[in-house]
């Protein structure tokens, strides 16, 4: 299961802070986290395998349930298995701040209407991690004395799909070309302009 647990890193007050994410689905990439976790400066991510993840996307903030969705896109990370047993025994999985993954036995309690439940026995650092049961299945997203289930980590989850991603292009972030066509016709531009006898202009300038 610590294979699917991620750390968020940030600058607070001249310090670093880290706090626990969880990786939703491994075929885009998408992490959930406490929205706190990617508020600041110098936000990082790294991942179970030590890579490091900075300007990220985040295309969910949802500040009724104080969570957030980035997306890292397809990048070999293996997210957290779902159906979980709730009745079970179950455990906090986190980093403990900026050091080590460590565990704690945690009882959770069943989700209201909007996905949030008790979580009793997890300590303060455990803020962001996985709740699991006993076969490392994602019951639930720590965050401190509640938690958001697993059902509404996958509704928030599409809202993210449905987000289209954005791509570095020239002169800052442009949205991803759909497929299609649509595009803006450049060719046609530089032929008219040749055409004119503004390219020479252009090329000379």
């Amino acid at each position: 299961a610590e294979g699917s647990l991620v750390r968020l890193r940030r600058d607070v007050g001249g310090g670093q802070v880290c706090t626990s994410g969880v990786l939703a689905t491994g075929n885009d990439g998408l992490v959930i986290a406490p929205l706190a976790a990617f508020d600041g400066t110098g936000v990082e991510l790294i991942a179970p395998d030590g890579r490091l993840f900075s300007s990220l996307e985040v295309p969910v903030r949802d500040a009724d349930l104080g969570v957030g969705v980035a997306r890292l896109g397809a990048v070999g990370l293996t997210a957290f298995p779902t159906d979980g047993e709730r009745d079970g025994p179950n455990w906090a999985l986190f980093h403990d701040g900026c050091g080590p993954v460590s565990t704690s036995r945690v009882t959770l309690g069943e989700p209201d209407g909007d996905g949030i439940g008790t979580l009793a026995g997890a300590p303060g650092s455990a803020m962001g991690g996985a709740v699991i049961d006993q076969q490392g299945r994602l019951l639930a997203l720590g965050l401190g004395t509640s938690a958001l289930s697993a059902e509404r980590i996958a509704d928030l989850v599409e809202r993210a799909r449905r987000t289209a991603p954005i791509v570095a292009g020239v002169g800052g972030i442009q949205p991803e070309a759909q497929d299609g066509g649509g595009g803006f016709p450049v060719k046609w531009v530089l032929a008219g302009a040749a055409a004119a006898g503004v390219a020479a202009a252009l090329l000379a300038g």
